[in-house]
């Protein structure tokens, strides 16, 4: 994103992409048990044109099945002549049955507890957690370096027929960092997501 990029824009979907990398495929370099390791080599735009950039991203899963977790390690380099000024971001989305304000689901930052269906941001998080307390689920959200975080509901439009509908289909959590990329120079982000489950319904009845 730019570096005038702000929440408000990210929550209505019209915050301007600099990059090619959000919607184009990446090519598989390694697959083994719970990794991933993936590259592409794109471009970014800025007020110096096209530049060349490369983007490689490793996913990793594991912990038990009450605690899994999942890893996403980013490598940007700028392989361009000129420096990239840009806010890099990892986006990803959930669903915590939170729509309709339903008061079990929610995103908590610190002492900050907000409906997992609003709006919210907060700058330099260490840690984010959302979670629905009638399910008994709660992921928790470390990024490697101190982010922005932004989160906005996810909403689409039906037709049914009592007419056009807005549903509610999940959350977005945007966590973006501002950086500065000199030529030749590569920088790293990695996000850690931990799940902790209250209950094992697998157990408790396995018809569930």
């Amino acid at each position: 994103l730019g570096m005038s990029a702000q929440p408000k824009a990210f929550a209505d979907a019209t915050a301007h992409e600099l990059g090619d990398f959000v919607d184009t495929p990446f090519e598989l370099l390694e697959l083994a048990p719970g990794r991933v390791f993936v590259a592409r080599d794109g471009h970014v735009a800025t007020g110096a044109g096209s530049i060349p950039v490369r983007v490689e991203k490793t996913i990793e899963i594991g912990g038990t099945r009450s605690r899994p977790t999942l890893s996403l390690g980013v490598v940007v380099e700028n392989r361009g002549s000129a420096p990239i000024e840009a806010r890099l971001g990892i986006e990803w989305a959930t669903m915590m049955l939170g729509g309709g304000g339903n008061p079990a689901a929610s995103w908590a930052l610190g002492n900050q507890v907000t409906a997992h269906d609003g709006l919210g941001e907060a700058e330099r998080v260490d840690r984010i957690t959302q979670a629905n307390s009638y399910l008994g689920v709660s992921v928790e959200s470390r990024p490697s370096d101190a982010a922005d975080a932004w989160w906005a509901p996810i909403d689409t439009v039906s037709n049914s027929e009592a007419g056009f509908e807005r549903v509610y289909q999940g959350s977005a959590l945007l966590l973006s960092w501002p950086i500065r990329l000199e030529a030749g120079s590569r920088h790293s982000v990695r996000v850690d997501h931990s799940v902790s489950v209250e209950r094992d319904r697998i157990a408790e009845d396995p018809l569930v």
